[in-house]
């Protein structure tokens, strides 16, 4: 099995902290893609994996918590890893697990299309997912 495509710069002198994560892409009949605004960021629905927690539990808390709804899992997509720093200044290395999946019940989410999304998401591995998806 080939290494994950890997995003972002590593710099030397910070030490990355891994952050394991699990998220989603959600297609409506259109061909738009699910995204969700965190922060004043745009993201994938997901996030990260907690203690105990495999991927797809993650991704099932994630998407009730940031969706308001329960979610299907259809099929693992991808991994990626991307380096970055968040804007507290901690630099995270995450790892992140990608699934296509489906909504269960009426999400609370935006749909764009995916050019629309790819400009918006903050994370490169987001975009790559949501390119690679299609």
């Amino acid at each position: 099995m080939s290494a994950p495509p890997t995003f972002g710069t590593r710099l030397p002198h910070l030490a990355y902290r891994p952050r394991p994560g699990a998220y989603a892409l959600v297609f409506d009949p259109a061909g738009r893609v699910a995204i969700v605004l965190e922060q004043e960021e745009w993201y994938l629905p997901g996030g990260g994996l907690e203690p105990g927690e495999t991927h797809e539990q993650a991704l099932a808390r994630e998407i009730q918590e940031e969706c308001a709804c329960g979610m299907r899992i259809e099929s693992h997509l991808t991994d990626v890893i991307e380096h970055l720093v968040t804007r507290s200044g901690r630099a995270l290395e995450v790892q992140a697990r990608y699934y296509r999946a489906s909504f269960v019940g009426e999400p609370s989410v935006h749909w764009l299309t995916p050019e629309e999304a790819c400009v918006l998401v903050r994370r490169q591995g987001d975009a790559w997912a949501i390119r690679t998806a299609r």
